[in-house]
């Protein structure tokens, strides 16, 4: 997956480029080669119902679709892919908290990019319930009371996906 993470290729996401949030105010403007990789999938909301789905099994409130700040999720995202490492950019987008889906691989055979997505939030969901946050915490952060929005980045490229979920 490495080499194949490092080779140029094709962007296999239908959307429109973005290249915002480079200060970290979900509206600034950057440049570089993350923004051909960051780009809306049309599963920005998708993301947000699978994680309230889960919400929903504890009887905790749906959170909100953070949309405000949704170009700084896709840039985060195509930059911690660039980067080949989760949480890079943490706090970019002035999130609280982030659950990162690094490099998941998705083709049509196994439920494409929602397949992948929805495989990655529910291992995540798996890690719970549990206090320690190093073993639980994706899980506490899908869970957190105190938390009323989160949006969703995603990156494609080659089969991989990077998937952002910024809590606040």
């Amino acid at each position: 997956m490495r080499t194949k993470f490092r080779r140029g290729a094709a962007i296999l996401c239908a959307g429109w480029v973005l290249g915002a949030c480079a200060d970290g105010s979900g509206s600034g403007t950057a440049s570089g080669d993350s923004d051909s990789l960051a780009a809306r999938t049309g599963l920005e909301s998708v993301c947000v119902e699978v994680v309230n789905g889960y919400r929903a099994t504890l009887s905790l409130p749906a959170l909100t679709e953070w949309t405000d700040s949704a170009p700084c999720f896709a840039r985060q995202a195509a930059l911690d892919f660039q980067a080949s490492k989760g949480h890079a950019n943490f706090g970019l987008c002035k999130e609280a908290a982030q659950n990162t889906c690094p490099g998941w691989m998705w083709d049509e055979s196994i439920g494409g990019q929602e397949g992948a997505m929805r495989r990655c939030i529910e291992s995540m969901w798996n890690e719970g319930p549990g206090t320690d946050y190093s073993k639980h915490g994706h899980y506490i952060n899908m869970t957190n009371k105190s938390y009323k929005k989160l949006g969703c980045g995603f990156s494609v490229k080659e089969g991989s996906i990077w998937i952002n979920m910024d809590f606040k």
